[in-house]
């Protein structure tokens, strides 16, 4: 009789003759001289889901632009429900639409730079304004804050939804919104971690991020009012929606927004700084830009989509 030890190395040898070599000198294990093959793990492919948020500029010198949005969100919606990815496979879409405000105090000095004389300075007034901060507005019949694009009633859903209004603060900060938006505890489960995160940006005015209050507007404080260290830097949200999403590969944005100030059918818009700075630091792979003064802005939002599945196409794989 065997020993045990014995036996285990006996049977080892059985298996390996049996199976034997997988491959020598770059033939196969029959050992007929054909050559091995590399496994094949195929090409990379396209994300299938991309999550949408829009951050809408809800100011009052949004008027005009908010009728045209209506009718735009509707066709957006139309191409949504039959969109396919670069590997011609149906996308699943989440969308959720927030605003440019949050809840903030500021002074108003109705004074310009300079002293008139023999007319006294104004009264400086203070103003209380409520936004959004960030949380995604919900359905008019409840459930999620969010729709998805296989909804029967996603045209009429969304543009309902999209319809924002302009009764919202005057000061736009609309990077700082999507952080919140982001982070809030209200818009969980509108995030998955296998999809794309797509960032629509829709304004007339620049993004004035900050999180202070009683800041001074007007006179010669500028369009950001005073005290501009408080201001966010543009940098510091790239590396939130990097962090919050696992890597830069994994958002894209899109911005409608004027890179010089505009006239249009659409109204007035203000060149939009920090926005084209924030547009720089990311990079042309992860920001598309449309000019809001462009009168029709349906091709707008289909250079975001364009974008979108460009990006959704490199989409790193998960972990």
């Amino acid at each position: 009789m065997y020993s045990p030890e014995v036996k285990l190395i006996l049977v080892m040898s059985l298996v390996l003759l049996g199976c034997g070599p997988a491959s020598v000198d770059g033939k196969d294990g029959n050992g007929d001289g054909a050559d091995a093959s590399p496994p094949n793990f195929g090409e990379p492919e396209a994300c299938t889901n991309i999550d949408l948020l829009f951050v809408i500029d809800d100011s009052g010198s949004m008027s005009e632009e908010q009728a045209n949005l209506t009718t735009n969100f509707s066709k957006f919606a139309d191409i949504i429900k039959n969109y396919r990815n670069v590997d011609d496979k149906p996308v699943d879409f989440r969308i959720g639409v927030t605003t440019t405000g949050r809840d903030m105090s500021f002074v108003l000095d109705p004074n310009p730079p300079f002293p008139i004389p023999g007319i006294p300075p104004f009264p400086k007034q203070t103003f209380n304004e409520s936004g959004d901060n960030g949380i995604l507005k919900q359905p008019s019949g409840g459930g999620p804050r969010w729709l998805t694009g296989d909804d029967a009633s996603l045209s009429s859903k969304f543009s309902d939804l999209a319809s924002v209004g302009t009764t919202g603060p005057s000061t736009e900060m609309p990077l700082l919104m999507t952080r919140w938006a982001l982070q809030a505890p209200e818009n969980n489960g509108f995030l998955r971690e296998d999809a794309l995160l797509g960032i629509i940006y829709l304004t007339d005015e620049d993004d004035c991020s900050r999180v202070q209050d009683d800041w001074e507007e007007g006179g010669s404080h500028g369009v950001c009012g005073s005290r501009p260290d408080e201001i966010i830097d543009v940098q510091d949200f790239i590396v939130d929606f990097d962090n919050i999403k696992g890597g830069s590969g994994r958002w894209a944005a899109a911005i409608v927004a004027a890179q010089s100030d505009c006239m249009s059918t659409l109204g007035d818009a203000t060149e939009a700084t920090r926005l084209k700075q924030f547009a720089a630091a990311a990079g042309d792979d992860s920001v598309a830009w449309s000019s809001i003064c462009s009168g029709d802005l349906t091709g707008a939002l289909q250079a975001a989509l364009d974008k979108f599945d460009a990006s959704c196409a490199a989409f790193p794989d998960i972990d």
